[in-house]
């Protein structure tokens, strides 16, 4: 499937699997969850920014804060395996110094990077962002860098804290609750470039609303090189489709 969606568009692509495979015998993914584990949206990042012609930020080991060690995702409810240890949260990148509001409903209402009353629910998961909504937007303190559209289901809330040390706003747009036209706030919200990370289960499943990106593509690659003028690109994730055209 992912081989046919990437001979079908105009984008150039990045293989993500060899530079998470280099990295197997570390935790990528959660064990009881199919979400990648925030140290898997690390390696993620740093292969989209090398694509995106950005430099990564190292790792801050030292900043490593693991905030729940008693994580049962949705592997571990659909399995009916209950013998297994839960999994662990960590996260690396600090909540400080950012704004995100979220608009659950249509209008904007205070949200964070991290919402830790989620650690004490059975979705821990959702403690990145507060889970799936159909808008939020990350404005940090770097107000001359890019902006940058997510185009996502809940992959990318992990992958978002690290994305914040190289844009100066970070638009997460999620198609199966958000139709507002992709070009429109592309042109509105005058966005850089635009990546469109997507489990391959949600990407195919019915009724998807990923087809607004067809006629999309085009208009926000001509918009954006006006601004930071680079080649289209695109990441691949096992398990997960990842494409930005700017």
């Amino acid at each position: 499937i992912i081989e046919e969606m990437y001979s079908a568009v105009q984008a150039q692509t990045v293989d993500l699997c060899t530079p998470l495979n280099a990295h197997r015998d570390e935790d990528l993914y959660y064990r009881t969850d199919h979400h990648w584990t925030s140290l898997g949206a690390y390696y993620g990042y740093t292969a989209l920014m090398d694509a995106m012609g950005l430099e990564a930020e190292p790792l801050d080991q030292s900043g490593k804060t693991t905030v729940s060690d008693s994580f049962y995702g949705t592997l571990f409810s659909r399995s009916g395996v209950r013998w297994v240890a839960p999994d662990q949260i960590d996260r690396y990148i600090s909540g400080d110094g950012v704004e995100v509001p979220s608009y659950p409903e249509g209008s904007p209402v205070e949200g964070s990077l991290y919402v830790d009353r989620f650690l004490q629910e059975k979705d821990q998961y959702s403690s990145f962002l507060g889970g799936n909504q159909p808008l939020c937007v990350i404005r940090t303190e770097h107000t001359d860098a890019p902006r940058v559209l997510v185009i996502r289901d809940s992959y990318p809330d992990s992958l978002a804290p690290f994305l914040t040390q190289n844009f100066s706003e970070i638009h997460l747009f999620d198609p199966r609750m958000n139709l507002t036209s992709v070009k429109g706030y592309v042109e509105e919200n005058q966005i850089d470039s635009v990546v469109v990370l997507y489990s391959i289960a949600n990407f195919t499943a019915e009724g998807n609303q990923m087809v607004v990106l067809g006629w999309s593509t085009a208009a926000v690659y001509q918009m954006s090189t006006r601004r930071i003028p680079r080649k289209p690109c695109g990441a691949r994730l096992p398990g997960a489709f990842s494409l930005c055209p700017f």
